[in-house]
């Protein structure tokens, strides 16, 4: 595949048949859970068991990835820099590094690793993944859709086209970007929480563009292939939003929160609470905001651009817009420039916003 209109693509594997179960799901957490206690029975053996390190670190990774638990970062880190960290000659520490950063929001030292992993790994297709989003997040879209290139003629597979999505919306090409996100689906194995967060951000992108049915349709094929998957049920929550019913979507996310309290599920489950009028449950979800994000901090997590938005929605204040352009500056992108955009909008600087959406149009995103 190739991301400009008019050219070949590559071949995109068929789509997989879908096998989801609820034993599907188990299987995948507790496999999990089965590769963390291996990798510690080993270092418990052998404490300079540089494979088991590794293994552990990568098991670590995944297990945020399921549960949201910022606090497995901080092992990571540890477990990494006793391997040398970024600077390793070991090009596994440095994609486990490189995903690490890439986590935790630091992109610039996730440029830097990234680098180096794909100098010396020119054949992974994992390497240029953390170039793609290092590059994206820093506002550096002409070397980013060079890397997610590279990336894709490697290996067209889910990774790669999820990215290739992005890339499309990005420049204002919403129906590529869904074709593209769509063949990430077909490259999975249809089942498994790989597959169903795939599935999951194609629900996003329908629903982000208006297609509220097929958002559904393709939330619950997500949880069908992992079920109880947080991000797919809180897709269905933002799709009873959608439909004018913010008190039924305010109950589900507080179940999702309940199970994975990520601060972008908690800042929606009050905002859903808020527009059913459910003020006593909106303030208490804005207090689990600030507690959620207190420990994303202590964990390393750079969340200021997130917070921005929703201090600017819910807490405007004078030093807001100073402390995002400090955040803006470290991450110069889109995302970034829209959150500037309107942090100056709430502030009342609708020149200043104008000039800061221009940035964002620029680069096609409608």
């Amino acid at each position: 595949m190739v991301l400009v209109a008019g050219l070949a693509a590559a071949p995109v594997p068929a789509p997989a048949q879908n096998r989801g179960s609820v034993a599907a799901a188990t299987a995948v957490v507790s496999t999990t859970d089965r590769a963390i206690a291996d990798a510690q029975r080993r270092l418990a053996k052998a404490p300079g068991d540089a494979v088991a390190t590794k293994a552990l670190a990568g098991a670590y990774l995944q297990k945020v990835r399921e549960y949201a638990d910022p606090t497995y970062y901080d092992k990571v880190s540890a477990l990494l820099t006793s391997l040398g960290g970024v600077q390793s000659t070991d090009p596994e520490v440095v994609l486990l590094e490189g995903t690490l950063l890439l986590a935790r929001h630091q992109f610039a030292d996730a440029l830097v690793a990234g680098r180096r992993a794909v100098a010396a790994l020119p054949s992974s297709a994992r390497a240029y993944g953390i170039l793609v989003d290092a590059y994206n997040e820093l506002g550096r879209y002409d070397e980013a859709l060079a890397a997610t290139q590279a990336m894709v003629d490697l290996r067209p597979d889910l990774a790669a086209l999820s990215r290739v999505s992005y890339a499309r919306e990005l420049r204002g090409d919403v129906p590529g970007a869904i074709e593209a996100m769509q063949q990430a689906v077909n490259a999975g194995t249809g089942t498994g929480e790989p597959s169903a967060y795939v599935q999951t951000l194609l629900g996003n992108l329908l629903l982000a563009h208006g297609d509220v049915s097929a958002a559904a349709a393709v939330y619950a094929a997500a949880l069908r292939s992992y079920p109880g998957l947080v991000g797919a049920r809180a897709g269905q929550a933002a799709v009873l939003a959608a439909r004018g019913r913010p008190a039924e979507a305010a109950a589900l996310m507080a179940n999702v929160v309940a199970s994975q309290p990520q601060l972008q599920f908690v800042i929606a489950e009050g905002d859903y609470y808020r527009a059913a009028s459910m003020t006593k449950q909106a303030n208490e979800a804005d207090q689990l905001v600030d507690a959620i994000a207190a420990l994303n901090r202590a964990s390393g997590v750079n969340i200021d651009l997130e917070l921005s938005l929703y201090e600017a929605d819910h807490r405007p204040n004078a030093a807001l817009v100073a402390s995002t352009k400090r955040a803006v500056a470290e991450r110069p992108s889109t995302t970034g420039h829209h959150a500037m955009a309107w942090v100056l909008h709430r502030a009342g600087r609708d020149r200043e916003a104008s000039a800061e959406m221009a940035k964002v149009l620029a680069v096609g995103d409608r």
